[in-house]
């Protein structure tokens, strides 16, 4: 073989050698694009920051000078929501390229769904001399629905991108669509977390009006018993002592109804003061929810109950609503006891803990059966306990009763503590 004929075969075979190394350059280029792309994609968790990564990576990549990425608005309208690239153009020369572009951009999104990449080159209207390159890279979904474009301009005269750097960037617009996805989805959550702790906070802020309304208005209604009403059966008693003193009857008959209507208007002004203190006593405003249940145990005691009341709740007192519902709670308990289980044997435990409190009272009275049944059952025998459950319930507590028929019935409840009531710890 000739000198000259194996120099042109090796320069040839030089020449093929350099070719594929600059191929396998151009191919490690592409792949680590997209590997770059790929993890920082998968770390970003802020929408716009997130787009204009995306931007960075395609203008680096494609070598064009600027870009945009489009969204689709709920009324499918493509709104700019990144752009790169303002610093390289004059901004009226900017304007009028985005505005054709979007036009086009239009276009094909109605024409064929945006499904493939495309590369046009088009001369905006306001000027006959200066063309632009479009590369226009769709945002699909995953279930196939478009989400936007990836928008790239350049002066047409600057070389384009060829078949494989178009394919790489139409890979990296999959997975920038694959990320919008995923933060869109990620906003969402937040946003809906957000309103649901919102909303939380609401119903707790309406819960403690409506607690506090509540008591007000027991309040109001005890005061007025106890200046109106009760004052009123108060006097009815010293006139009848008055008149049993002054006009003492003779007859056996008139002392003993003389005597009859004395005792049934003491009885009525003891059951008046009951049911003031039971509306609001004040011992709860004053010394709080340990002091308030003791009086009702000492008043039960006074009348010959064997209750035993055992506490654990700390110095630091509860919050007055959460101290207001435990108490109505262990009233209606005792309430239901008097009217229903027949006993006067019976047990309170009220313990604080990390985060909550938990109330239990036990009777040992008739009991009843816990199961649904069709038969008539006294009336209003348990419409107490009804009022207990939707107490818990507002507090998004856990209420739990077990009682059988002679064995008596106990009572569990459960409150949340919030975060601002911690719980005292004593050695």
């Amino acid at each position: 073989m000739e000198p000259g004929h194996l120099h042109a075969e090796s320069v040839a075979y030089a020449r093929e050698l350099r070719e594929l190394y600059r191929a396998a350059e151009q191919r490690a280029v592409r792949f680590r694009l997209l590997v770059e792309m790929g993890h920082d994609l998968v770390n970003a968790r802020d929408l716009d920051g997130l787009l204009k990564l995306a931007l960075v990576r395609a203008t680096t990549f494609s070598g064009y000078e600027r870009g945009s990425v489009f969204l689709r608005s709920p009324d499918g309208m493509l709104v700019e929501r990144a752009r790169i690239g303002d610093e390289l153009t004059p901004e009226s020369q900017l304007s009028t390229d985005l505005l054709h572009a979007i036009r086009v951009s239009h276009s094909v999104l109605r024409a064929i769904q945006i499904s493939e990449p495309m590369i046009l080159s088009t001369t905006p209207e306001a000027s006959s001399e200066h063309r632009i390159s479009h590369v226009y890279l769709p945002l699909i979904s995953s279930n196939g629905q478009p989400l936007g474009m990836l928008l790239l301009l350049n002066p047409a005269t600057i070389h384009q991108p060829d078949r494989d750097d178009l394919e790489a960037l139409h890979l990296l617009a999959a997975q920038l669509a694959t990320a919008i996805q995923s933060v869109q989805h990620h906003e969402d959550e937040s946003t809906l977390v957000a309103r649901l702790s919102e909303r939380e906070q609401q119903l707790e802020e309406l819960f403690d009006r409506l607690i506090g309304a509540q008591e007000e208005e027991r309040r109001r209604i005890a005061y007025e018993l106890h200046d109106g009403l009760g004052q009123m059966m108060l006097g009815a008693l010293q006139q009848l002592h008055i008149l049993a003193d002054l006009y003492r009857p003779r007859s056996p008959r008139a002392r003993s109804a003389l005597d009859r209507a004395v005792e049934m208007v003491q009885a009525s002004v003891t059951e008046t003061r009951r049911v003031i203190a039971g509306l609001r006593p004040t011992v709860l405003d004053d010394f709080g929810l340990v002091q308030a249940i003791h009086m009702q145990v000492s008043s039960l005691r006074n009348e010959g109950w064997e209750i035993t009341y055992t506490e654990n709740l700390g110095e630091q007192r509860l919050p007055a609503t959460l101290e207001a519902t435990l108490f109505r709670i262990c009233q209606e308990a005792l309430t239901n006891i008097r009217k229903h289980a027949r006993t006067t044997q019976a047990e309170i435990c009220i313990e604080r803990h990390s985060s909550r409190v938990e109330l239990r009272i036990q009777d040992h009275g008739c009991g009843f059966s816990t199961q649904p049944t069709t038969a008539m059952s006294e009336p209003g025998s348990h419409v107490g306990l009804l009022g207990i459950q939707e107490r818990v319930r507002l507090w998004s507590g856990n209420y739990r009763i077990e009682s059988q028929l002679g064995q008596g019935t106990c009572i569990w409840v459960t409150l949340p503590l919030s975060s601002e009531t911690p719980p005292e710890h004593h050695t």
